[in-house]
């Protein structure tokens, strides 16, 4: 069915009207799930809580690892808080970069050793050995790792009900077999992760894009939804929006979410050779620039709005938000400048209301980059989804004290938590050792008395 376009514009969008998180009522509102947290605990006592159902699997993997590649590491058994120390004094290293690791322990005309890491570690190669032994994990540890993490961040974070599935790109120079090209990205070779992430930035599911795995994005993005049905109930899904664009997007998952109750907006190929994709193209394809044709099915539970910018190539929004081809506008920015331009709503609230959410969670990686050269695929992968969990913890960290700490002064406040127990340790150590020093000085001295008298 045509709709012919309104010609009532409105006022500029309103995007609060799609953002539904407050018709929530208390006792199923979104945020940290309070049965794992409360608002007194740490930063180090977040990311801890995230990471306890995985640490031991992390830990026999990281021992094996090291017994079967460097047989001569005779600093012992890697334990819970040696590895935290590791943790923390990793974040130092990306907070504070050198032009190599070596640097941290060295001493030349004008540099001095990092204080913070020669206290934790003083041998360089008890820190190094283990950093070189996450280039041997298996494939298979990467895999479950993955796996594990995606049944377990859910559990402590109920999502928002904006959310949207997107792939996040990492860019990664060296040879790697499970690095993808995109020749429309700038970024032409990466590694691709897809992603779930909220409104509020914490991101739900990942998976990486394994090379030699037949991928079906429709059974990927039908596990992703999952999720959110696992967190809502069944009367508040028609609470939730959830974005996709043109990769994930297709009718197919446009019934599902249409059947589960599910809002969804995506944008879409006329190429997925299906029927409704043929009719479109064939009624649409000589739209001219500036015009907005919109179609829906029998019932107008599911729109396709087809709009041809000043761009070459016409955009399609297929979606049950229905807008019957209504107007606003909105502010875009060229070069710097603002204008205000008149676009149809549909295309605002699939821009403005969760489609970027994916994109904030890339820039929030970003934000804090791994320094230093990974030669190895396998710890570029390991380190990247260390840094998800402490996005993730970090999110949380705001929630729970109602403060908008930036990400740079959470991770000084993670770093000095995590090497809390390593240091007294290394305390009780030092002291042991000078009541044995006493002790031997001691015994030493009677041994001196006893020969003088003889």
């Amino acid at each position: 069915m045509k709709v012919p376009i309104s010609s009532k514009v409105d006022n500029l969008f309103n995007k609060e009207k799609y953002i539904l998180h407050r018709k929530l009522s208390s006792e199923k509102k979104s945020g940290p799930n309070m049965k794992f947290f409360n608002q007194t605990m740490s930063a180090a006592e977040i990311f801890k809580t995230i990471f306890k159902d995985i640490i031991t699997f992390v830990l026999t993997e990281i021992n094996s690892t090291l017994e079967r590649t460097h047989p001569n590491y005779n600093f012992g058994t890697v334990t819970t808080d040696y590895f935290y120390a590791w943790l923390g004094s990793w974040i130092h290293m990306i907070l504070y970069p050198r032009s190599s690791m070596k640097k941290f322990w060295e001493k030349s005309e004008s540099t001095k050793p990092d204080t913070f890491i020669k206290s934790l570690f003083n041998n360089r190669d008890e820190f190094v050995n283990i950093f070189q032994s996450l280039f041997h994990l298996s494939d298979e540890f990467l895999m479950n790792l993955e796996l594990k993490f995606n049944s377990i961040l859910p559990k402590y974070y109920k999502a928002y009900p904006n959310l949207s599935i997107d792939e996040m790109l990492l860019k990664y120079r060296v040879k790697c077999k499970h690095k993808k090209y995109d020749p429309s990205k700038p970024a032409k070779w990466c590694l691709f992760w897809y992603c779930m992430v909220d409104i509020s930035g914490y991101l739900f599911r990942f998976t990486l894009h394994w090379k030699g795995i037949k991928w079906k994005l429709y059974d990927l993005c039908s596990e992703y939804i999952q999720t959110i049905i696992d967190q809502y109930d069944k009367e508040d899904l028609h609470l939730v929006h959830l974005f996709m664009d043109n990769l994930y997007m297709n009718w197919d998952i446009a019934l599902k979410l249409k059947n589960l109750g599910i809002k969804f907006c995506g944008t879409m190929r006329e190429n997925r050779g299906k029927e409704i994709w043929t009719f479109c193209k064939d009624n649409l394809e000589n739209t001219l620039a500036g015009e907005l044709v919109v179609f829906q099915n029998a019932d107008r539970s599911i729109e396709i709005t087809y709009w041809k910018d000043h761009g070459k190539d016409a955009t399609k929004f297929l979606s049950n938000i229905i807008e019957n081809g209504s107007l606003c506008y909105a502010i875009r920015k060229d070069k710097g400048k603002k204008s205000v331009q008149i676009v149809p709503t549909i295309s605002q609230v699939y821009t403005q209301c969760g489609m970027g959410c994916v994109d904030t969670f890339d820039q929030n990686m970003s934000t804090v980059k791994l320094k230093y050269k990974n030669w190895s695929w396998k710890r570029f992968v390991f380190l990247t989804i260390l840094r998800i969990i402490m996005i993730d913890s970090w999110i949380i960290y705001k929630e729970l004290k109602n403060k908008n700490i930036s990400q740079v002064s959470y991770l000084e406040e993670l770093k000095l938590d995590l090497v809390k127990n390593w240091e007294e340790y290394l305390k009780t150590i030092k002291m042991d050792n000078q009541e044995l020093k006493r002790k031997r000085n001691c015994e030493n001295v009677k041994n001196c008395i006893r020969k003088k008298k003889k």
